[in-house]
């Protein structure tokens, strides 16, 4: 256990092997945290990183968790590294910060090519905040926001935080596909817990204008019913010759 230490310079770990639990609760360290290549052993291990602060970066390149790992209320000064991670259990980031960039999937910048990132199917984004993040594409935001929607319930928080970055990023794109995915998360919450007529508007709002980020589906949802009054205004009053 390292809790509540406080540490003057780096804290390096690289490559080493922990078998039990691994607390590291409120521990204050100045410089860097390397965990890189360390492995964390047990699945009803937990590696209790809460409240820590960095105020350099936190590496966990390459990092093996094998029990559930959490970071809740963590800040970083720099950059956090989880490329090439194996999490097998619940990884847990609500409200932990990180001031400078969240690498996720990405090889930062060594050159190296790491094994890729295994995210563990739960997790708790809430609260989590970062410069930037090294999302690429929407698979990506997928794979991460799908830590999100393990709890099971609706919660918009990791998906708005995503769309903000996106757009103050120039990438309106993939800031629409985010918005639209959170709202079709939040239709299929209504649906779970039975608000059929929420999940009704919801399925409109979706087919109509695509949440208000696709603007195109507005032209086929007006196509369409124009084409059935036109239909039932030829039925009703046939052209004579």
């Amino acid at each position: 256990s390292f809790g509540t230490a406080k540490i003057s310079g780096d804290a390096t770990f690289e490559e080493a092997q922990f078998y039990g639990p691994v607390a590291f609760l409120g521990t204050n360290i100045r410089g860097q945290l390397n965990c890189s290549k360390t492995k964390f052993f047990g699945k009803s291990n937990k590696s209790d990183f809460n409240s820590v602060r960095v105020e350099g970066s936190a590496l966990f390149r390459e990092a093996v968790f094998d029990g559930p790992v959490e970071f809740r209320h963590s800040s970083f000064g720099k950059n956090l590294s989880l490329v090439g991670a194996q999490f097998s259990e619940f990884l847990d980031l609500s409200r932990a910060t990180v001031s400078a960039n969240l690498y996720i999937f990405s090889g930062g910048n060594d050159g190296k090519t790491p094994p890729e990132t295994n995210l563990p199917r739960m997790g708790d984004l809430q609260g989590l905040t970062f410069d930037w993040i090294d999302l690429r594409n929407f698979n990506d935001c997928n794979n991460w926001l799908s830590l999100s929607r393990s709890s099971g319930n609706y919660n918009p928080g990791p998906y708005l935080t995503l769309e903000r970055f996106f757009r103050r990023s120039g990438q309106d794109e993939l800031a629409d596909e985010v918005h639209f995915s959170m709202r079709k998360t939040q239709g299929n919450n209504y649906w779970k817990h039975r608000q059929k007529y929420k999940w009704l508007a919801n399925v409109l709002w979706r087919w109509s204008v695509g949440y208000g980020v696709q603007g195109w589906r507005l032209w086929i949802f007006s196509l369409f019913f124009l084409s059935l009054l036109f239909l039932d205004l030829t039925l009703r009053f046939p052209w004579r010759s």
